[in-house]
């Protein structure tokens, strides 16, 4: 009998091990999930919960704009195209990701009301490039348009459609594609102009055109970032209104984007004329002087922020062409190799090839929505080729390391327009103001999130 007894003994020790190993690997969390949480954590403490509701405009609607270092509101609260249009695309894709969180889609129409019932201007159409707080359009700025704030517009409002169904978000929608299509459209050339009067007729030169913002030095010219900027508004649009034209269209700006913008080392050249003549490096450094952004150079944030662009209309054309890959993977890994901060991780904003193969950084700005770029492309490049010599991954952890560091204030909350390693300036910068939204952040972000998640549940 005690033979028996200690027989049974070990049965139930070793199954009693047995069901306890089978539990511990049942419950063991995935690192993707665990890293899935981390980011959602973030998501909300450093950026959502900072800015919502606190920019929404309960007087005069639409969004607030400008904040201090410490979320204090400033008196001057102009209101531009970009920045109200971006918010309304961001509150839509939180609440396409977040559908009980039913605050984001009353935000979102809060922004839709103000964007349709203010900015849109009435007599010559297309939308004003900035009006003051309660929505007149700013003298100083009524007399032009920029097709990129009216991609925006359209962009934004695709994503709200996407969200609400609300019908009249999928009319204006559309009302901004053939605004964009009858006026900024090149027939002849392909692309659009980005330059255009109050009428929508495109500015051909300098001469018949003059603005008080600083790009004035670049009117006339078609160029690379309201080019990508499309690009992203089209694919967005052609998910809720698979129009043949917008498909089109789409497929034009892909083309022009990933075979005439993007060079073979993986980077894209900036500035062209109207039938896609690059203009050289000497031309753009003695149009630009001093002012590096119009300069000849690498920008290595939208480099590897188009990589995703790419990707993303390659997606919805179905093109799946081995060229696409290359180039999609090209633009990354060129960032990574020549634009990465070995030190603190990071990517500068701007380097310049004086000689071939010779790369010099000339500006170490690190950029807050380069940065988030860069960690959305570096996973989305992982989850492509998991097991490339390129270790994605280890770039994706270090760069959140990065963004913990220095990046993300955790005294005031927010991200710092540039990172405190090289710009430590920026620790007293406004945390909000007309070019920095919610927009790069939160889409990298949530990017990640339902990546690392898709990776965990399929492990």
């Amino acid at each position: 009998m005690r033979i028996i007894f200690q027989i049974l003994a070990v049965i139930t020790f070793f199954s009693l091990a047995f069901s306890c190993s089978v539990v511990k690997e049942k419950t063991e969390v995935s690192p993707y999930l665990s890293m899935a949480d981390t980011l959602e954590k973030s998501l909300y403490n450093d950026i959502i919960d900072l800015w919502y509701p606190r920019i929404i405009d309960l007087e005069h609607g639409g969004y607030l704009t400008n904040f201090s270092y410490n979320w204090e509101q400033l008196p001057n609260q102009h209101k531009y195209l970009v920045y109200q249009a971006r918010h309304i695309w961001t509150l839509s894709m939180l609440y396409k990701n977040y559908p009980d969180q039913r605050e984001f889609i009353d935000y979102a129409s809060h922004g839709f009301k103000f964007l349709t019932g203010k900015m849109w201007d009435e007599e010559e159409g297309g939308y004003y490039l900035a009006v003051d707080r309660s929505g007149i359009a700013l003298e100083e700025n009524i007399h032009e348009k920029r097709i990129y704030g009216q991609a925006f517009a359209m962009y934004g409002l695709a994503e709200y459609y996407s969200a609400s169904k609300e019908p009249a978000a999928l009319e204006w929608a559309k009302k901004s594609f053939q605004w964009i299509e009858e006026n900024a459209h090149d027939p002849v050339n392909g692309g659009y102009f980005e330059f255009l009067h109050r009428d929508g007729s495109p500015v051909l030169s300098s001469d018949e055109y003059q603005t008080g913002l600083n790009d004035r030095i670049v009117v006339g010219l078609k160029d690379y970032n309201s080019s990508i900027h499309i690009l992203e508004a089209l694919t967005s649009l052609y998910h809720v209104w698979p129009d043949e034209l917008v498909r089109e269209r789409l497929d034009e700006m892909f083309h022009v984007v990933r075979d005439i913008m993007v060079t073979d080392p993986g980077y894209l050249l900036l500035y062209f004329t109207a039938d896609w003549t690059p203009v050289t490096g000497s031309t753009l450094d003695e149009i630009a002087g001093e002012n590096l952004w119009f300069s000849s150079h690498v920008t290595f944030g939208h480099d590897i922020e188009t990589s995703y662009l790419l990707y993303e209309a390659a997606e919805a054309l179905g093109n799946h062409e081995e060229r696409t890959t290359k180039v999609i993977k090209q633009l990354t890994d060129h960032t990574l190799q020549k634009g990465w901060d070995e030190e603190n991780g990071g990517i500068y904003d701007k380097g310049k090839y004086f000689k071939t193969d010779s790369m010099v950084i000339i500006d170490e700005k690190k950029a807050w929505w380069g940065e988030i770029e860069a960690f959305n492309s570096m996973l989305l490049l992982h989850s492509l080729y998991p097991d490339d010599e390129m270790d994605y991954y280890g770039y994706f952890l270090k760069q959140w390391e990065f963004l913990k560091n220095y990046q993300i204030d955790h005294e005031y909350g927010g991200w710092y327009n540039g990172a405190l390693d090289t710009n430590p300036k920026s620790k007293t910068a406004n945390k909000a103001h007309p070019w920095k939204t919610t927009y790069h952040n939160s889409r990298g972000m949530m990017n990640c999130i339902n990546i690392l998640r898709k990776l965990g549940n399929a492990n």
